[in-house]
């Protein structure tokens, strides 16, 4: 430790060779990273089915999505596998599905409320439509 952080009552943190020094770790960022739990990235193929079928302009037509689904069983297969990936680990937050959506929830429990509503319409033949937030 550096003497003025040792007397500060802080630990030092020293820039890499080659790091440029804007992007210096503070003790503040390093904190913060370590209390937040970790996330895996949503699935980006995941993501771009977001992004096309559920957001905020087509997900009132889910039903036609069913159609499309149940005609291409490969296709249906693996969607319902990461769609089940994504329920039991619960890697998305509600900003990242509002970023690719535009469909904005309130907490990330009412966001995978919905999409279980979603997977059960389209994979386990619930039939009642599931509809996002206004």
């Amino acid at each position: 430790m550096g003497d003025d952080a040792a007397k500060a009552g802080g630990p030092e943190f020293k820039i890499r060779p080659g790091e440029p020094t804007d992007a210096a770790p503070t003790f503040e960022n390093r904190s913060k990273a370590l209390r937040e739990p970790l996330r895996t990235p949503m699935n980006s193929y995941l993501a771009g089915f977001f992004e096309s079928y559920l957001n905020i302009e087509t997900a009132q037509y889910v039903d036609r999505l069913k159609q499309t689904v149940t005609g291409l069983p490969n296709w249906s297969e693996r969607l319902r596998k990461l769609f089940d990936e994504l329920l039991t680990e619960r890697t998305a937050t509600r900003g990242e599905f509002c970023d690719r959506t535009f469909i904005e929830f309130e907490t990330d429990e009412e966001m995978y409320a919905y999409l279980e509503e979603v997977r059960a319409y389209l994979f386990l033949g619930a039939t009642e439509i599931p509809l996002p937030p206004d």
